[in-house]
């Protein structure tokens, strides 16, 4: 910036600037890790459903968003959803289920051919549509949200 705008560089950075740099991407690395971290965090939501009700919006869900499921267990299911020409590289979505309860996380897939930090809704969308089917799959859907 020195050179082309200031017409002052000299070849040498000085201490004081280069901390200021050091210290501007320490910063700026230290957002960015919040960021992500807060973003591993399982949403929780208390609603009755049965098993079925449970697979039937799971399948509705996977046409609806072309999830692909990777892994499905008793309680526990793991679905990405690949890059088809959004701006997202694609979303890891992992369920938690127990009694009563549904834990469901939504992140930029990390396993994709370019990682991305942003999911242009992508995430909140895939956890509204699931939740979504599951209550209304559900005969007596109260859905409370318990973000914790």
């Amino acid at each position: 910036m020195e050179y082309y705008v200031l017409d002052s560089y000299n070849g040498v950075l000085e201490a004081k600037e280069l901390f200021l740099i050091t210290f501007g991407f320490v910063i700026l690395a230290g957002a960015f890790f919040l960021l992500q971290r807060n973003r591993l965090k399982f949403r929780e939501f208390d609603l009755s459903y049965t098993s079925d009700a449970f697979d039937r919006a799971l399948k509705k869900t996977s046409e609806e968003l072309k999830w692909k499921i990777i892994e499905k267990q008793k309680g526990y299911v793991r679905a990405y959803r690949d890059w088809e020409r959004s701006a997202s590289w694609g979303e890891l979505i992992t369920i938690k289920r127990g009694d009563g309860r549904v834990l469901i996380n939504s992140i930029c897939n990390p396993e994709a051919m370019f990682i991305s930090a942003i999911s242009y809704g992508w995430n909140k969308k895939n956890i509204r549509t699931f939740i979504g089917n599951l209550s209304s799959q559900s005969a007596n859907a109260d859905v409370t949200s318990v973000d914790k």
